[in-house]
């Protein structure tokens, strides 16, 4: 028999929770895909390059607040304040929120602020269950909330009631934002800066699509998607300028954005004062609330179930032609997660997690 190189490539899970937003560490796993290449084909085999992971996020997240890239701390931030609106994304995205809100909760205690609450950025994404919320949120945190008085929200992007009207971009996007985070004083988003097909997540994006209506989101998308300029790790175009734009006039204070390696392990926590370029007109320039209408332009909802995001994070070179062949192991993890298994829906009751409060 021919000398054979087993081969391993990592990929992203099917289920971000299970990567590194999972509160019990006992359900994180991770796929890979196996191969046999002959040697005489192989001519690398190339793995990133990757520091260590922090050996504690919370406190790494926690020295990121007292230290931030630019502006004041986000303790000083506070100072003075009397309610604050956390933003977390949604039940697609690994970023460890169990891990880092605890940091984000010391400072509102501490500053004495009683009128807080978590908003769970899902955009048009349906909501979390309630089994989605304690791994996201974190069991201890849901505590803790219930303790304060911290109510819990998620986006409602067709319920007209909920959302707060703040005018119409530059670029002509109708902004629709969620209350919750709108009456806000200081308004904080909790993400993670990684590369996707639009550009780059965090910051903004928290805000658009994370908690605007349906309205505001189907608008930007169907302008701005099919510019050449919207493209994966994209730190510039019309898109990304209107979510920003979005967020100014939200007035989205603070970022605490996360970086995870490729096995969703934290490797940086960076926080930093939002920056405020000049703002688009704004409620105070019209003169009326329009008439809210559904929109008739539909774009397909992108989803991390997808298989175009189950990217490979380990690269090899193989030679033209060459055969190669998938292990039996990996023939069975990829027979069994070709379909993405989809959550029961949820019903929109009082009780539901879209209007749960945990006060």
């Amino acid at each position: 028999m021919a000398d054979v190189q087993r081969l391993k490539i990592p990929y992203e899970s099917l289920d971000p929770l299970t990567i590194g937003a999972a509160d019990d560490e006992t359900k994180i796993y991770r796929e890979q895909l196996e191969l046999e290449v002959p040697s005489a084909n192989l001519l690398a085999a190339i793995y990133p390059d990757e520091p260590e992971p922090v050996s504690n996020a919370t406190e790494e997240a926690r020295a990121a607040l007292e230290n931030p890239v630019s502006g004041p701390t986000f303790a000083n931030l506070l100072a003075g304040k009397q309610s604050v609106a956390v933003v977390i994304d949604n039940q697609f995205r690994p970023t460890p929120a169990s891990k880092l809100l605890p940091a984000v909760f010391d400072a509102i205690e501490e500053a004495g602020i009683t009128d807080a609450c978590v908003i769970t950025g899902n955009g048009k994404v349906f909501p979390l269950s309630e089994s989605d919320i304690e791994m996201k949120v974190g069991r201890e945190n849901l505590d803790r909330m219930e303790r304060l008085g911290i109510a819990l929200h998620q986006n409602d992007p067709r319920n007209p009631k909920v959302y707060t009207y703040l005018g119409v971009t530059s670029r002509g996007t109708p902004v629709w934002v969620h209350s919750e985070v709108v009456k806000r004083d200081v308004k904080i988003a909790i993400g993670q800066a990684q590369a996707n097909h639009w550009g780059y997540g965090g910051g903004g994006k928290l805000i658009m699509p994370g908690v605007c209506s349906d309205e505001t989101i189907e608008s930007n998308h169907c302008n701005f998607v099919p510019s050449p300029q919207t493209h994966y790790g994209a730190l510039a175009g019309p898109m990304r300028s209107d979510i920003d734009e979005i967020a100014t006039m939200t007035g989205l204070d603070y970022t605490l954005n996360v970086l995870l390696d490729t096995r969703g392990r934290s490797s940086r926590s960076s926080a930093a004062r939002t920056p405020r370029p000049t703002a688009a007109r704004s409620s105070a320039s019209t003169t009326s609330t329009p008439t809210r209408t559904r929109s008739r332009r539909r774009v397909r909802p992108t989803s991390r179930f997808a298989a175009s995001s189950r990217q490979p994070t380990t690269c090899f070179s193989i030679r033209a032609g060459a055969a190669c062949r998938p292990t039996s192991s990996s023939r069975t993890a990829a027979r069994s997660s070709t379909r993405a298994p989809r959550p029961a829906s949820t019903p929109r009751s009082a009780t539901s997690p879209a209007s749960r409060s945990w006060t």
